[in-house]
């Protein structure tokens, strides 16, 4: 058993040890302790109240980065081909300040709906 602590050397979990400190310093990669009583929990925010009520959409950085290359301008028409689960089209509204159009297409119906859920 260790303790794993901060650059602070304030205690933050304690756990088992799963290489030893040669191994450590040689592949500096993989897993050198197991955390077994993490100090502090961090809850994941998938378990808010704000995520499960849709104030909280969950979004990969290339889609991020898509709008914002894209960066739509309010009164634009945008025409999104991958349109999925709405995510993209939601932002690239917003930054539209819902002002504009977007033509949104997914080739699959059930992905259609769920785009439809989402964006309203």
């Amino acid at each position: 058993m260790v303790t794993v602590v901060d650059k602070y050397d304030q205690a933050v979990a304690v756990g088992t040890v799963e290489m030893d400190e040669t191994e450590i310093l040689t592949y500096r990669h993989g897993l050198a302790v197991r955390v077994t009583h993490p100090i502090y929990h961090v809850p994941s925010f998938r378990e808010t109240p704000e995520f499960k009520d849709s104030y909280i959409y969950n979004q990969s950085f290339p889609s991020i980065v898509t709008g914002l290359v894209l960066d739509p301008q309010p009164g634009e028409i945008v025409v999104d081909l991958c349109a999925t689960s709405g995510g993209k089209t939601g932002h690239i509204a917003q930054l539209m300040e819902n002002k504009g159009k977007i033509i949104a297409v997914d080739w699959n119906a059930e992905k259609v709906k769920r785009l439809r859920e989402t964006i309203t």
